[in-house]
């Protein structure tokens, strides 16, 4: 779909059930890491629209997949497992005809609160000078951290050859997450991943 900025899959398969425009939700976890979200400008489709059929009732439950987070060419930038997908509402959506604006229930345990701003950095593909992360708090650089390494499986990133040398800068230095900030950007480049 053009314009889509998320992509759910089922487990089994990798089967379709909706891209969608935008999105709401996604990191503002409730109690246990569930999280009520809604599809923007979506089309439902496979075991997602078989659930829609049974808005309310225990058969609305769709199951288990993959949320994947798309650039605005639309490849996959980062993924997270989510399960217990729930639909609870639907509705015409805005953003285009036969479209419509989807809630779910779901679990997700790695989507951090404060990765949204990461995330769209990269897909702005502003994630380009070094430093960006030494103005984050505590939870905002372990969030970082986790956009780092969610997005290094998608990248296809080759390590340097041997003997190559790195200069970390540790002035910005202050706990472990922003040592892992630090040599994530001096080994990878802006928003690397730090973590072996």
């Amino acid at each position: 779909m053009d314009g889509a900025l998320y992509r759910l899959t089922g487990e089994d398969d990798d089967e379709l059930w909706a891209y969608a425009r935008d999105a709401t939700g996604l990191f503002d976890p409730l109690p246990g890491d569930r999280r009520r979200v809604r599809l923007l400008g979506c089309a439902p489709q496979g075991g997602l629209e078989r659930a829609l059929r049974h808005l309310g009732g225990r058969r609305a439950e769709a199951g288990r997949g993959y949320l994947e987070l798309l650039d605005h060419a639309g490849a996959a930038m980062g993924s997270y497992f989510v399960s217990e997908v729930t639909a609870r509402e639907v509705r015409p959506s805005g953003h285009g005809a036969e479209l419509v604006d989807l809630t779910l229930d779901l679990w997700c345990a790695n989507l951090l609160p404060h990765s949204a701003w990461p995330w769209e950095l990269r897909r702005a593909g502003r994630l380009d000078r070094p430093g960006l992360w030494r103005s984050l708090g505590p939870a905002g650089r372990h969030a970082w951290l986790s956009v780092a390494l969610w997005h290094h499986g998608h990248r296809g990133v080759t390590d340097a050859p041997p003997g190559t040398v790195h200069v970390l800068d540790g002035r910005h230095v202050l706990d472990e997450d922003s040592f892992y900030c630090a040599i994530g950007e001096a080994v990878n480049g802006p928003g690397g991943q730090g973590r072996v």
